[in-house]
């Protein structure tokens, strides 16, 4: 939920074993640019982002 997923991701990352798949419900349009970028900056990359309804957007993340 807006405005902070990307905040929401990084503990996450933190603990998170790889391999594993994380799927973001996100309503917050920088999350679109935010959350994958925090996950290429960690080491992960992002397998689908797209949007499912007004205002709402799907975010896919590869942790390996």
């Amino acid at each position: 939920m807006c405005p902070y997923p990307k905040y929401a991701l990084e503990p996450v990352l933190a603990k998170i074993d790889a391999p594993c798949r994380l799927v973001f419900l996100v309503d917050c349009p920088s999350a679109v640019v935010d959350l994958p970028k925090l996950a290429r900056a960690s080491g992960h990359q992002t397998s689908e982002t797209k949007q499912i309804a007004d205002g709402e957007w799907q975010i896919t993340l590869e942790i390996c």
